[in-house]
């Protein structure tokens, strides 16, 4: 199912809603559509709300493809970090499944894990308190 988001200008934090069964699809053409809309400034924060996730359609091998789409947009995107709130067991463990997975093939990429939004908010203060890697 297609995500919802919200972009949040003040903090550059996109608030994206996914619900449903999520696909490997699903978060490709999120990030096309990110790209698209030109709305959000480069160095924003993302927030993945999961809430309404009741299932995913893929497994942890095919959620390489998630990363590979990712990594392919990311220059693009220009994310600076991402958030996974996942407040049941079944949307923690995807959630950890992707931060695991950016671990392994974007190591210097920013990802995170939240039961709640205030979690989330401590996490989004970390994030912007982290100094970039020095060139």
């Amino acid at each position: 199912m297609p995500a919802k988001y919200a972009y949040d200008t003040e903090g550059n934090i996109l608030h994206t809603y996914h619900s449903g069964i999520l696909t490997v699809s699903d978060f490709c053409h999120h990030f096309q559509a990110i790209i698209r809309d030109n709305k959000t400034r480069r160095g924003y924060i993302e927030v993945v709300h999961l809430h309404e996730v009741i299932d995913f359609a893929f497994t942890s091998r095919e959620a390489v493809a998630i990363i590979e789409c990712f990594q392919a947009m990311h220059p693009e995107l220009g994310s600076k970090g991402t958030i996974f709130i996942g407040p049941g067991q079944l949307q923690f463990g995807l959630s950890r499944i992707m931060k695991s997975l950016h671990e392994i093939y974007t190591p210097d990429y920013e990802v995170r894990v939240a039961k709640n939004s205030d979690e989330a908010e401590k996490e989004i203060q970390k994030i912007k308190r982290k100094k970039p890697p020095a060139a």
